[in-house]
């Protein structure tokens, strides 16, 4: 077998490919831009075999597509073959652009392909497990349950964890249970919240979540929320003293399915600074929009404010990349490419720059303000407790189509859609979790034994 240990990563994963007869190659693979970075070790398939891993991640913020190096057999390194990636157990096309330069050092005797093959179905079988979608459900609400959440709020919660899991993006999955866990099991959350929602105006429901979670709230509003959008066109629902973990997509595809349009924002703990600033002001600050479209599911999307995500800063540092432009501040204070200095000042740039922060700002005033949540800047007590989430404020809007006199809505989605799908690569926002989706419900989620081991 080949060597597995860290000199596998990066440069020194080249295998030495003239004069040896080796049956492997390390080639340069191309992907559709995903909702999670490429990790080291993740497995290449081709025809549903495991065939090989992938060496080392790349980062491409700034395109439309990702790039990875990945150790194959020799004869699948022509330039244009497909093939598959698991990126945090979630299958995505893959295509090889090139082979990669040598290093005649990186490794011990290359296998031969049956013994490659043998080998890797081997740490595939031990590695992963196939959980059902009710599985996924009934671990995390056995895990939640154990933490001390009632009954209510852990079948709430365990909802999440298994969309999350359905449909992406998977670190909010399984993966997020022990932050959940730690939110409970320090007294920072709630996990027999009452939430207490009142009725403040003619279209405005508002509620205290009573230090509870917020998709909880949430879901505890949806039938009159829903009801005072149809009897006044819109309404809204604010929401504080809460918490939140997750995609804010699962408040507002619910409100779509049900025939209106929606938008939700919450702003979370300050890590993103304001274009030309020093220090975090705001929030990655999500926000997520949804629609009905007759005849197929929502659309539905979500995204954050800041440039980059913290979890792919944290894995560019772990593999020793550089940013491939500027993306957070370093200690100094200036614009910095390095993860590492990044990570020292948590200091987020916004995407877009001016644009972005102008979003994260609005976020902030939409959440925090017009709910009474807790300012993005003010840590104080999630610190005291060790918490990785403020009690942000929340805002959920509703808008009932059918009220505001356009009787061809439908068509106009429907024409929208059509005009994104029938052109080149593009697909319409938030359509790639529908692929996931059907895939997960026939086939089951593949779930890491490491992770596994962590909530049993």
């Amino acid at each position: 077998m080949v060597t597995e240990g860290r000199d596998f990563i990066g440069k020194t994963a080249l295998l030495k490919q003239k004069g040896e007869g080796t049956h492997q190659r390390l080639v340069t693979l191309n992907l559709p831009f995903g909702e999670t970075s490429v990790m080291f070790d993740e497995g290449v398939y081709a025809h549903g075999k495991l065939i090989g891993r992938v060496t080392s991640g790349g980062f491409s913020y700034y395109c439309n597509h990702d790039i990875a190096m990945a150790l194959v057999p020799q004869d699948t390194t022509e330039p244009g073959t497909k093939m598959q990636v698991m990126v945090h157990n979630e299958m995505r096309d893959a295509e090889v652009i090139d082979t990669c330069a040598v290093d005649p050092q990186a490794h011990v005797r290359a296998p031969d392909r049956e013994e490659t093959k043998i080998g890797f179905e081997q740490m595939t079988e031990q590695s992963t497990k196939t959980l059902s979608l009710a599985e996924v459900r009934e671990l995390a609400k056995s895990v939640l349950v154990s933490a001390g959440v009632d009954s209510r709020g852990s079948d709430v919660l365990a909802d999440i964890v298994t969309r999350s899991e359905r449909d992406g993006p998977r670190s909010h999955g399984l993966r997020m249970l022990p932050v959940y866990v730690q939110s409970f099991s320090s007294g920072y959350a709630n996990g027999h919240a009452k939430p207490k929602i009142e009725k403040s105006a003619p279209g405005v429901l508002r509620c205290d979540a009573d230090n509870g979670y917020y998709q909880v709230a949430a879901a505890e509003a949806r039938e009159a929320l829903i009801a005072l959008a149809q009897e006044n066109g819109i309404a809204a629902f604010t929401c504080a003293n809460c918490h939140h973990l997750g995609a804010l997509r699962f408040d507002t595809e619910p409100l779509a399915e049900a025939g209106l349009v929606a938008f939700a924002v919450i702003n979370s703990l300050s890590m993103v600074v304001p274009q030309g600033g020093v220090r975090p002001v705001f929030g990655t600050n999500p926000m997520s929009f949804a629609c009905p479209r007759e005849g197929d599911a929502p659309v539905v999307w979500d995204q954050a404010s800041s440039m980059v995500a913290l979890m792919d800063i944290r894995m560019a540092a772990a593999e020793g990349h550089d940013l491939p432009r500027p993306a957070g501040l370093d200690p100094q204070g200036a614009p910095s490419t390095d993860p590492n200095a990044i990570l020292e000042t948590r200091s987020l740039l916004p995407f877009g720059e001016h644009k972005g922060a102008a979003i994260a700002f609005m976020v902030e005033v939409l959440g925090a303000a017009l709910a009474g949540g807790t300012l993005s800047v003010n840590n104080e007590e999630r610190e005291s407790f060790g918490a990785l989430n403020i009690k942000g404020g929340a805002t959920l809007i509703a808008i009932d189509p059918t009220r505001f006199g356009n009787t061809a809505f439908n068509e106009y989605i429907a024409r929208i859609c059509a005009e994104i799908s029938d052109n080149g690569e593009a697909r319409v926002p938030g359509d790639g979790r529908l692929a996931k989706r059907a895939a997960a419900e026939a086939d089951g989620i593949e779930v890491s034994n490491e992770v596994l081991a962590a909530l049993t």
